[in-house]
């Protein structure tokens, strides 16, 4: 069987003449994602009509990469609800982080799906959101949604400050989303952020993953916290 790969956020080809006939293909029919084998961990994708490119197959060492379509409308009000109901001396941006990977890895683990679909990668202080300070927080800003200062203090030195300006629109969440914001808000509003970084740091999702490479969805049934029956009560 002719196919092409899918992994990572990407097709991948192997050269500029199958990367053209990929593309050129690719205006004529859609792609249907197909796993051909679990065993062998191969995802790959085949056409629904006729079949293109060489074979490009890649064999994964844990499992195979999920794909995320980031919800930008349900990422900027989760932003402006943790802002709201978490904001207390423990919320700094690396707290933000662990808050959203919460999010997101318990509602992919209970519902199959993220709430917010950002990508998480491995860094030594846990879990960290790809675009959150790269795009979601500058665009909050710029939406008028949050305002940003920095303090400065002998024990935190130079720390930003984000603050909500408008409450948060629960309507762009279904129920179970809105409970489960809670339930993280409430869970975690106490908690340091080095006992956050820690506890990420004993679950699979971090554990197995490859320093600053991307984190595996599918590892999301090793979190403990927050069981789906305590979400939902």
């Amino acid at each position: 069987m002719q196919c092409i790969d899918l992994f990572s956020k990407r097709i991948r080809v192997k050269s500029k003449k199958h990367r053209k006939a990929v593309f050129e293909e690719s205006n004529k029919t859609p792609l249907k994602p197909v796993i051909t084998s679990m065993n062998g961990k191969r995802l790959s994708l085949i056409k629904q009509k006729g079949r293109v490119g060489k074979s490009s197959s890649k064999t994964l060492k844990k499992s195979y990469t999920i794909l995320m379509v980031a919800n930008n409308a349900k990422y900027q009000q989760a932003l402006v609800f943790f802002l709201t109901h978490c904001n207390n001396i423990h919320l700094g941006i690396t707290k933000l982080n662990k808050l959203f990977y919460y999010l997101d890895f318990i509602s992919y683990r209970d519902q199959g799906k993220s709430v917010t679909g950002e990508t998480y990668v491995r860094l030594p202080k846990g879990p960290v959101a790809k675009t959150l300070e790269s795009k979601q927080i500058d665009n909050a800003m710029n939406s008028g949604l949050i305002s940003h200062t920095e303090t400065t203090s002998e024990k935190y030195g130079i720390r930003h400050v984000y603050k909500p300006l408008v409450k948060p629109d629960m309507t762009v969440f279904n129920e179970y989303e809105q409970e489960l914001l809670k339930s993280v808000c409430a869970y975690f509003a106490e908690w340091p952020t080095n006992k956050m970084i820690a506890q990420t740091h004993t679950e699979a999702p971090w554990v197995f993953s490859t320093p600053s490479k991307e984190l595996d969805y599918s590892l999301a049934n090793d979190i403990e916290i927050l069981s789906q029956e305590e979400v939902t009560a």
